[in-house]
């Protein structure tokens, strides 16, 4: 009987400082947590995209050019475009402006859908 009264006294030990270690483990975790998310939300606030001098360039210089049959349409200065693709190049030289004032409502239609495409 006199060896179950230590080894009681030691398990509570164990317990105790188990006990105090696990109070303190959640502690830090928790001031972590709070700490770690404080510091992610100041620096969204403080975050400001800017585009890059390749992105500027690249939108500046790029144009989209739709392909749909033997036509090529795009738009350059708010003007709509299409020229006729021969064995996949495009013949910019016949390019011309699209007229939509006199296209039928299926025609204008169908070029709403490639506009919206493009842009």
């Amino acid at each position: 009987m006199k060896m179950n009264k230590p080894y009681r006294l030691w398990l509570s030990i164990i317990a105790t400082n188990a006990i105090s270690l696990s109070m303190i483990f959640l502690s830090i975790k928790s001031t972590l947590i709070e700490s770690f998310n404080h510091s992610k939300k100041n620096h969204k606030d403080n975050f400001v995209f800017t585009d890059s001098q390749l992105h500027r360039l690249r939108k500046k210089n790029a144009m989209t050019v739709a392909i749909v049959e033997d036509k090529a349409y795009w738009v350059d200065g708010n003007v709509f475009y299409e020229t006729d693709v021969v064995n996949g190049e495009i013949v910019r030289e016949n390019a011309k402006q699209v007229d939509a004032f006199n296209l039928s409502s299926k025609q204008f239609s169908y070029l709403l859908d490639i506009l919206d495409n493009i842009t």
